[in-house]
């Protein structure tokens, strides 16, 4: 099968009408999703939108951060949902898919930071911890921002491929949804592709990963790092997502 990697737009005039606290992700096709302790009652809700769609709403504050993952002293923010995946391993072909919604008039971060990342991946090291992202999705000024970070530096230093795939101001009142194919692999035979509205953006081909033999970790939510560059107290953020899997084939991630 060819490899495949899609980003498609979908227009809705649709807004959330019904919320209710929970704590279990709606994901399907991962093991069970994690998170930390929240920071309040404002941070995670389901929501029910008035078109049916049933979404996952993450509302981040300035101030939102876990003294337990030293985010307070990193200068970092964030809620999000993670799973440590030990059923994906080097050379798995797998495909992800998610959907976006952010609101009308929604703060736009600026492109040299506090910035704000919207799904990412991340790959265990050598010794068992959990290591820098190798595949982050930014929410910036210059655009929905795909970035491969270089497979050649566990540590996390460098980037191998950039790509603004979409105007952050059309992302907002519609639903974003995204589908991803990946080979996941630290030698040649790696591969990711993006198509945005069904129009190619990215095809690389090689490494996509730190280490062989070594499980990821995907994450989902808000997460903004190099906060103290907004002075003050960062805007809130909120983003809805829903249809969030993950399987073997696009058939899988298609139902």
């Amino acid at each position: 099968m060819h490899p495949l990697f899609v980003l498609l737009v979908v227009s809705l005039m649709a807004t959330p009408t019904f919320a209710q606290s929970v704590k279990r992700s709606l994901a399907k096709g991962f093991e069970q999703m994690k998170t930390d302790e929240y920071h309040g009652d404002h941070t995670y809700s389901r929501v029910k939108f008035d078109d049916g769609t049933r979404a996952e709403r993450f509302i981040l504050r300035s101030g939102d951060c876990y003294e337990e993952t030293r985010d307070c002293s990193r200068d970092r923010e964030r809620i999000e949902y993670w799973n440590d995946d030990s059923r994906i391993k080097i050379g798995d072909e797998v495909w992800y898919t998610w959907s976006i919604y952010i609101p009308e008039g929604s703060w736009i971060p600026p492109r040299h930071g506090p910035f704000t990342t919207l799904g990412q991946f991340k790959q265990f090291g050598p010794g068992d911890e959990l290591g820098p992202p190798i595949i982050q999705f930014y929410y910036m000024s210059v655009g929905y921002r795909f970035e491969l970070s270089n497979p050649l530096s566990p540590e996390g230093n460098g980037v191998e491929l950039a790509v603004n795939l979409i105007d952050p101001k059309v992302m907002q009142g519609k639903w974003t949804k995204i589908m991803m194919q990946a080979k996941w692999s630290n030698n040649s035979d790696g591969f990711i592709n993006v198509w945005v509205n069904d129009e190619l953006k990215v095809a690389h081909s090689g490494a996509n990963s730190y280490h062989a033999n070594k499980r990821f970790r995907m994450r989902y939510g808000v997460y903004r790092f190099k906060v103290s560059k907004c002075g003050t107290a960062c805007p809130e953020q909120i983003v809805y997502y829903s249809n969030i899997r993950r399987g073997k084939t696009l058939a899988a991630v298609s139902k």
